[in-house]
């Protein structure tokens, strides 16, 4: 005979409380039994699979990339097993952060991507944005309705990825403005930051060494460190357009 426990339990998660309080009352065959069930999961599974699709767009991700597309033969200091510590929801359920480092074309924001896609297959909420438009949010968000909206989801989410640090120059007032928005939200949620800077050339992004290390202490307090190594995998893989049309 069906456990009317799974009934109950997927009727709860979709909201059918008539059904769940008055299964026990209702008599139906095993087979019926089981053509209920198959369908509540049915249910579920669409509701989930919107449910994913509708955090994936809310994430602004800048592409789609999987931990599977990611070549790790190039690696030296990352592998398989970090990415797979990393695909589980535990550090960001503790608050731990990720430091992606690498030069240009290592892909940092491929692993940054596909981490942040693993999480929202756990029903973590996810948000990308890059440095110049945090900040060009946060001066708008008064003027500009999808700033707003765009800081109030980056301050809701579990996982908050903030990439190409410092790729531009900051003048010492949006160097404040980042650092406080930063700090802000180390001590609320996870962050994986995206740099091409190792930790001696933050100083020169913040303009000081003293909110530099302040910054980068609580950073790696609980931390893991992804230093990505290699040549570029653009130019491994470019082809010149006489190639390409050949």
């Amino acid at each position: 005979m069906i456990d009317l426990s799974k009934i109950r339990e997927l009727a709860t998660k979709l909201s059918l409380m008539n059904l769940a309080r008055t299964l026990d009352g209702i008599k139906a065959t095993d087979k019926e039994w089981k053509f209920l069930l198959r369908i509540l999961r049915t249910e579920q599974a669409i509701r989930d699979g919107n449910k994913e699709n509708q955090l994936i767009k809310r994430a602004h991700f800048p592409f789609i990339k999987t931990i599977d597309e990611f070549d790790f033969t190039n690696q030296q200091s990352v592998s398989k097993w970090h990415a797979d510590k990393l695909s589980e929801p535990s550090w960001i359920e503790k608050g731990y952060n990720v430091l992606v480092l690498g030069g240009a074309g290592t892909g940092k924001t491929h692993l940054a991507v596909a981490l942040g896609l693993k999480a929202i297959a756990e029903s973590k909420k996810v948000f990308y944005t890059t440095v110049n438009e945090l900040l060009f949010c946060i001066k708008t968000q008064n003027e500009i309705k999808k700033s707003g909206a765009k800081l109030r989801y980056a301050e809701e989410c579990d996982l908050l990825i903030i990439d190409e640090l410092g790729y531009t120059p900051l003048d010492r007032e949006d160097m404040l403005k980042l650092y406080g928005k930063m700090d802000s939200y180390n001590k609320k949620k996870s962050l994986v930051v995206i740099t091409n800077r190792d930790f001696e050339g933050w100083a020169e992004i913040f303009h000081d060494e003293v909110i530099a290390t302040t910054l980068l202490d609580r950073l790696i307090e609980n931390c893991q460190v992804l230093k990505l190594t290699g040549r570029s995998y653009r130019l491994r893989t470019h082809r010149n357009i006489f190639e390409i049309e050949s």
